[in-house]
């Protein structure tokens, strides 16, 4: 029998910035989003999630109908929550623009990942060609031309920051019914030069 010689697997590592807006009936149904992630790095070092989600899912010291955001950094099956405030509004261009640069820092600032991939997975409802990120507090909607402007703003802030560090952005997955339709696509496209892919995982019934 002829031995064979396996090289090596080179390891890629990915960052997921994991933006969620439970601000809305979606709320328990997109929990999947981030309990995924824990399960999935559990059995998988080479992924790690950036997280920032606005819940109102009990969990303790927070009972149901509690409504804050959530910061958090999921690596090796474990949820560290970084940090607790008062509900942000997930419908902002600011907020995401700032999500995207911390997103982009965690990258950054981890040896083990600093030249990984990015993707950006954006979970809650969606309008279709006319954009998505609904939240019920605000009454805010998102338009495709900010989303876009927020990634690239936050890509931009990371640079001002960190000159000649890798602002990549490998592209974005739609979560939900968020955007998950070609109006997204079409509309990120023109925009960034990574395309998007779309991954219709519920329902906003």
């Amino acid at each position: 029998m002829d031995a064979i010689a396996v090289g090596q697997t080179t390891r890629h590592h990915v960052v997921f910035g994991v933006y969620r807006d439970g601000d809305n009936n979606l709320d328990a149904a997109q929990e999947r989003n981030v309990t995924d992630f824990i399960k999935t790095t559990a059995a998988n070092p080479d992924l790690k999630a950036v997280v920032e989600d606005t819940t109102s899912m009990p969990r303790t010291p927070f009972g149901a109908g509690d409504l804050r955001t959530e910061s958090s950094i999921i690596q090796s099956g474990t949820q560290h929550i970084t940090r607790v405030t008062a509900p942000k509004d997930m419908s902002s261009r600011q907020t995401l623009t700032a999500f995207v640069q911390r997103t982009l820092e965690a990258r950054a600032s981890d040896p083990a990942f600093a030249h990984s991939d990015v993707w950006l997975d954006l979970v809650d409802h969606g309008g279709g060609d006319g954009g998505g990120l609904q939240a019920d507090e605000s009454g805010g909607f998102m338009s495709i031309e900010d989303i876009a402007g927020a990634i690239r703003d936050g890509r931009a802030a990371f640079a001002r920051s960190h000159p000649g560090a890798d602002d990549s952005v490998q592209g974005v997955v739609a979560n939900q019914c968020l955007m998950a339709s070609l109006g997204f696509a079409e509309g990120y496209y023109t925009k960034q030069p990574k395309r998007p892919v779309s991954r219709d995982r519920g329902r906003d019934s």
